[in-house]
C-alpha cells in the first residue's frame, strides 16, 4: 500500500478507532437483540410498532452510546455544592466501555499486539465494501431516474404527484422531500378499479409513513457497516414490518380485503420490484405470507397498557441512561496537578537515563516519550504500546519548577504532574486495554520463604542496589517483582503470585550475565539471578503468560523546545 493510503487509513482509522469501533458495534448488536425480544411480545400487535422497533435499531448504528455519555459528561446540570460524584454503579458503564478502559480494572487475558499494518488493512477492506454500496446505489439510482425521465404526468385526483411511465417497474413512490408516484403504463388495464385503488392506498399510506427518508436512514447504515449480517438481516424486518403496516392500513379501509390481495398477485405478475430500497412499492416482503394475512384479515391488537409501559421503559432507558452515565462520568473537579514552568529540551543520548528531584527543582536526563509515560503512570516501559515511531528513539532532557505546596509531597504527585505534562507538551492522547504478554510470575518455592518479614511498625520502603546486588527493607513483593522487571538479566515483565502481604527484609547477591559483545563470562562462583531467588530468598520465577493493563498511545507530537 502507498505512503498517502497509510497516512489516509491513519487519519480516519487511527489506532484507538478499531477499539471505539469495536465498542459501539457489540453495543448496536446488543441493542439490537433487545429489540428483537420486544417485537417478539408484540407479534400479535400492529406492525407500525415494530417497524419502530426496526428503526431505532438502525438508527442506534449511527448514534453511539459513547458520544451521548460524551456529550451529558459536558453537561453542567450539577449544582456547585453537589456531593461528591460516586462511582458509577449501573452495568451501563460496562456496555459502554466494553473493551476500551479508561481506567484501572481487573487484569484480564486478551489477544498478542496486532501488527502496525493491520488498521490500514481493515480500513482498506471498509472502503472497498462502502465503495461497492456506493456504486451499487448509482447504478440502481440512474434506473429509477431513467424511468422518472421517461414518465409523463397522470391526470389522477391525489394528494401528490402522479407520473406514468414505460419502464416495467411496479408502482412505486419516488423521493423523500417531494414524494411522486410512478405507475407502469398500462397498469389501468390490468387491474380492475377497485384493485387499482387498494394499490394506490397502499402507496399513498408509504408517504404518510415516510417510509422513504426511513429506508434512506438504512441504506447509509448498510453502507457504513456492510461487514455486519445483522444489519442486512434487519433491513428484510424493516421491509416486512413496513409493507404489513401498510396492509393492515388498507385493510381498516372500506374495501374488498380479496381485489387488495389481487392487484398484488397482478403486479407481481406484470411488472418489477423497484431496484431502490427507499423506493417502496407495492410486491416488498414475503408474497405469500402477505396474501394469507390479507385474506385471513386478522384483526390486530393495540397497545395495552402493560405494552404501551415496556415500550415507554425501553425508550426512556435507550434515552436516559447513557445521559445519566455521562452524568456520573463527568470530569472532576479536583484541582489539577502541574509544575509551574517547565522546559524541554532534546537530548543528547549518553546512554544514562536519570530523574532527580531535590526541593522545588526536578530534572530529567536522557527520557524517551516511552520512558516519561512509563513514569508518569508507574507502569514498565513493556505495557506501552502504539505511538509513532519516534516514541521509543528521541530523547529529551527535562526541567521542571514543582510548586511550593507540593514540595513535602513530591513522591505523591509527581506522577500526576508529569502527566499533566505529557498532556500539554506532548499533546498526549491514551488509553488503556488489557494484554497478555510472555514473563515470569514470582512465586514462592516448594521450600517455603526464605525472607524476613519487617515489622508492622517498620516506617518507609527502601530497594538499594546494582547490577548484582540487592538490599530491602520493608519492601513488598509488588515492588521487587516491579524491581525484577527491570533487570536486564531476567528481561521481562514479572508480576507477584507469591501470596505474600506485607514488607519483607532481605539481601540478593547473583553474578551478572555478560551483555557486551566483547564481555567474557566471570569465574566468579555466585549463582545466576534465577539461583540466586531460590537458594537466598526461596522464591521462584516461573515463565507464564503475562496479563496486563497496557497503556496504548492514540496521538503524541513532538514537544517544542523552550
Amino acid at each position: 500500500m502507498s505512503p498517502q493510503f497509510h497516512a489516509l487509513a491513519d487519519l480516519l482509522a487511527p489506532p484507538g478507532m478499531i477499539h471505539a469501533v469495536a465498542e459501539h458495534l457489540w453495543q448496536s448488536t446488543l441493542f439490537a437483540g433487545v429489540v428483537w425480544l420486544v417485537t417478539l411480545v408484540l407479534r400479535r400487535n400492529r406492525a407500525a410498532a415494530r417497524h419502530g422497533l426496526w428503526l431505532a435499531a438502525s438508527v442506534k448504528f449511527l448514534a453511539p452510546f459513547s458520544l451521548v455519555i460524551a456529550i451529558a459528561s459536558q453537561i453542567g446540570w450539577h449544582k456547585a455544592s453537589a456531593p461528591a460524584r460516586r462511582h458509577a454503579p449501573s452495568a451501563m458503564e460496562e456496555i459502554s466501555q466494553p473493551f476500551t478502559v479508561l481506567a484501572p480494572a481487573p487484569l484480564l487475558a486478551s489477544v498478542p499486539r496486532a501488527p502496525s499494518r493491520i488498521p490500514a488493512v481493515l480500513f482498506g477492506v471498509w472502503l472497498c465494501g462502502f465503495l461497492a454500496n456506493l456504486l451499487a446505489w448509482w447504478r440502481r439510482w440512474r434506473r429509477v431516474r431513467s424511468a422518472l425521465r421517461a414518465a409523463s404526468p397522470l391526470p389522477l385526483e391525489l394528494p401528490i404527484p402522479v407520473r406514468s411511465g414505460p419502464a416495467r417497474l411496479e408502482p412505486g413512490v419516488f423521493g423523500v422531500l417531494r414524494p411522486l408516484l410512478l405507475l407502469p403504463e398500462g397498469i389501468t388495464q390490468r387491474l380492475t378499479p377497485a384493485q387499482l385503488e387498494a394499490v394506490i392506498a397502499h402507496e399513498l399510506c408509504h408517504v404518510r409513513r415516510r417510509d422513504n427518508l426511513t429506508a434512506a436512514i438504512h441504506m447509509v447504515v448498510e453502507a457504513l457497516f456492510w461487514f455486519h449480517p445483522l444489519v442486512w438481516w434487519m433491513e428484510a424486518r424493516l421491509v416486512e414490518e413496513r409493507e404489513r403496516a401498510c396492509d393492515e392500513e388498507v385493510l381498516r379501509m372500506p374495501g374488498d380485503p380479496q381485489d387488495y390481495a389481487e392487484g398484488i398477485v397482478t403486479v407481481c405478475k406484470f411488472y418489477l420490484e423497484s431496484p431502490l430500497a427507499c423506493v417502496p412499492g407495492v410486491t416488498g416482503s414475503n408474497l405469500k405470507q402477505r396474501v394469507e394475512a390479507i385474506m385471513e384479515n386478522r384483526h390486530t391488537h393495540k397497545l395495552n397498557f402493560s405494552k404501551k409501559a415496556l415500550l415507554a421503559a425501553v425508550g426512556i432507558a435507550a434515552i436516559v441512561v447513557p445521559i445519566v452515565t455521562g452524568q456520573t462520568q463527568t470530569p472532576s473537579s479536583e484541582k489539577r496537578v502541574e509544575f509551574e514552568v517547565a522546559s524541554i529540551h532534546p537530548a543528547i543520548d549518553d546512554g544514562g537515563h536519570d530523574s532527580d528531584a531535590n526541593g522545588s527543582l526536578f530534572q530529567i536526563h536522557n527520557y524517551t516519550l516511552k520512558r516519561l509515560i512509563a513514569s508518569a503512570y508507574e507502569i514498565d516501559m513493556r505495557q506501552i504500546y502504539g505511538g509513532p515511531n519516534w516514541v521509543d528513539s528521541n530523547s529529551y532532557d527535562i526541567t521542571a519548577k514543582i510548586p511550593g505546596e507540593f514540595v513535602q509531597q513530591t513522591r505523591d504527585k509527581l506522577p500526576r504532574m508529569i502527566q499533566s505534562l505529557l498532556a500539554d507538551r506532548f499533546q498526549l492522547v491514551i488509553h488503556r486495554e488489557p494484554r497478555q504478554i510472555s514473563g515470569y510470575e514470582l512465586v514462592v518455592a516448594k521450600k517455603g520463604s526464605k525472607m524476613e518479614q519487617a515489622k508492622a511498625d517498620d516506617q518507609g520502603s527502601h530497594l538499594n542496589g546494582n547490577n548484582s546486588h540487592l538490599k530491602a527493607e520493608n519492601v513488598t513483593m509488588e515492588n521487587f517483582a516491579r524491581s525484577l522487571s527491570r533487570n536486564r538479566d531476567i528481561g521481562e515483565l514479572v508480576v507477584d503470585k507469591t501470596g505474600l502481604t506485607g514488607g519483607f527484609n532481605f539481601t540478593l547477591d547473583w553474578m551478572p550475565e555478560p551483555h557486551g559483545p566483547n564481555q567474557e563470562p566471570s569465574a566468579d562462583d555466585r549463582p545466576s539471578i534465577f539461583t540466586a531467588l531460590q537458594d537466598q530468598l526461596g522464591l521462584k520465577l516461573e515463565s507464564a503468560k503475562v496479563p496486563m493493563q497496557a497503556i496504548v498511545i492514540d496521538r503524541a507530537v513532538k514537544p517544542s523546545e523552550n
